[in-house]
């Protein structure tokens, strides 16, 4: 799986290095953080989703559960 974001950096510190996982909603990326060189997981909305408020509501509620 490839995704357009790949080798790019998220938020100035995260390094987007590869697809973990898709489904209805986006993606999983595996990043690494460049100052702490630690390895994350980044959950990113589809861009059409994206676009929809109550998407939108329910992404940053899971956020903040998790």
């Amino acid at each position: 799986m490839t995704h357009e974001r790949i080798g790019t950096t998220l938020a100035g510190k995260y390094r987007l290095e590869a697809v973990i996982g898709e489904g209805g909603m986006g993606v999983v990326l595996r990043a690494t953080h460049e100052l702490l060189g630690e390895t994350v997981a980044v959950k990113m909305l589809s861009k059409e989703l994206a676009q929809r408020p109550d998407v939108v509501a329910r992404f940053q509620r899971e956020a903040k559960a998790a």
